[in-house]
């Protein structure tokens, strides 16, 4: 959200498309609040903040329900993070495309494509 010059190329076209509309999911700020409380440097944005950011900039909050998370049984074990396979049966169980840098979890089949951060 800060920093649109970090995006990789093609995503910032992605996102302001008006055929697409950009979602969030609930469990990236659940795992981003876990993540301050560690204290991991590289996560220093305020959660709440970013998610009135989000909304505000026409973003769609996606809630955790129960058929996503039933949906993770569905997935093999290619990956261990399980707020990304989260991420990833939210992506399926509801049609959406799941945007990431990490190649393990874009090994997976289905809705999930890789676009490296690095320019």
């Amino acid at each position: 959200m800060g920093s649109p010059e970090r995006l990789p190329t093609g995503l910032a076209s992605m996102l302001e498309s008006p055929l697409n509309t950009p979602v969030f999911s609930v469990a990236s700020l659940w795992e981003l609040v876990i993540k301050r409380a560690l204290g991991r440097p590289n996560f220093n944005v305020e959660p709440a903040v970013l998610r009135r950011a989000l909304l505000d900039g026409g973003w769609q909050e996606l809630t955790i329900e129960a058929h996503q998370a039933l949906a993770v049984a569905n997935l093999p074990p290619l990956h261990r993070v399980p707020i990304d396979r989260l991420l990833l049966a939210q992506a399926s169980a509801d049609g959406l495309l799941l945007i990431t840098a990490d190649p393990q979890l874009a090994a997976y089949p289905g809705p999930v494509r890789r676009m490296d951060t690095r320019k």
